[in-house]
C-alpha cells in the first residue's frame, strides 16, 4: 500500500514538472493585438502595420491618427520596450526630424565604436539615417560602450558590451 501511494505521488510530481517545462509562444497576430491593446487603439485605426519575428522578440510597428508606435515584444508575449512618436495635426513628426538632421553634423567614430552603434541600431530595428545626435563613449574600464541617439525626437540610450557588441541595456524616452 505504501509503495502505491509513493508511486502515485511520484507520478503527480513528474506530471507537474512536465507542465512547468512547457514554453509559451505567441503568433504575429497575438503580438499585434498585445501592442494595439497597450496603445489603446483598434485594428481598424491602424495603418502601415509591420510585424517582424526576430530571434528573441517580435518588432511591431504601426501608425494611427495619434502617432506612430513601435514595440519590441518577447516570444512569450511580454512587452520588452515601446516607443511612441506623437503626430502633429494628423501628420507624424518626420518633418521635424528632417529639419533636425540637416542641422546635425556627423561625428566620425572608430571601427569599434561604429560596431557598437550598429549593434544598437540593429537591436532597435533602425538605420543610421533614422537617428541623429549619435554619441558613443567607452567606459573607464573599457568593458562597455554607452551609445546615445535621438529617433523622431525620442532619446535612446544603450549599453553595449565592448568585447561581444551585445546590447545589454536599452532605455527609450528618458
Amino acid at each position: 500500500m505504501k509503495g502505491k501511494v509513493l508511486f502515485s505521488l511520484g507520478m503527480a510530481a513528474a506530471l507537474l514538472v512536465g507542465c512547468g517545462n512547457q514554453s509559451i509562444t505567441v503568433s504575429k497576430n497575438d503580438v499585434l493585438e498585445v501592442a494595439q491593446d497597450d496603445a489603446n487603439v483598434e485594428s481598424k485605426d491602424c495603418s502601415d502595420v509591420s510585424v517582424k519575428k526576430g530571434v528573441d522578440y517580435y518588432t511591431v510597428k504601426f501608425t494611427t491618427d495619434k502617432g506612430s508606435y513601435s514595440y519590441k515584444i518577447g516570444l512569450n508575449g511580454h512587452i520588452q520596450s515601446r516607443s511612441y512618436n506623437k503626430s502633429v495635426s494628423g501628420k507624424t513628426s518626420k518633418n521635424e526630424t528632417k529639419t533636425t538632421e540637416q542641422k546635425t553634423t556627423n561625428t566620425s567614430f572608430d571601427e569599434k565604436q561604429q560596431a557598437a552603434i550598429d549593434a544598437v541600431l540593429s537591436n532597435m530595428d533602425l538605420s543610421q539615417s533614422d537617428v541623429t545626435d549619435i554619441q558613443c563613449t567607452l567606459s573607464e574600464d573599457g568593458s562597455q560602450y554607452t551609445v546615445t541617439m535621438i529617433n523622431n525626437g525620442t532619446s535612446i540610450q544603450a549599453i553595449v558590451d565592448a568585447n561581444t557588441n551585445a546590447v545589454t541595456s536599452t532605455i527609450v524616452g528618458q
